[in-house]
């Protein structure tokens, strides 16, 4: 194991999973869809995606779907 030297002032990144807050939930109408390609679910996109629509939908009062569309495609779904 290496320890480097103490820093200080340095920014704290944001988190891997608030880029998908990135998503636009936010924007979607009733009817409204977006594509999400290179969702492996090995590495985990494909949870953080579906974990991201269930989480927005009450926050903004609306509801999502999401639905694999191939083996590296996501749909997403405004249905409310």
């Amino acid at each position: 194991m290496t320890v480097t030297e103490i820093r200080k002032d340095v920014p704290l990144p944001r988190k891997q999973s608030s880029k998908m807050l990135d998503l636009p939930f936010g924007e979607m109408e009733i009817g409204d869809s977006f594509e999400v390609h290179e969702a492996h679910e090995a590495d985990g996109a494909e949870a953080r995606i579906r974990s991201a629509a269930y989480r927005n939908g009450p926050r903004l009062g609306k509801r999502f779907a999401v639905r694999r569309l191939d083996s590296l495609t996501l749909g997403v779904w405004r249905t409310e």
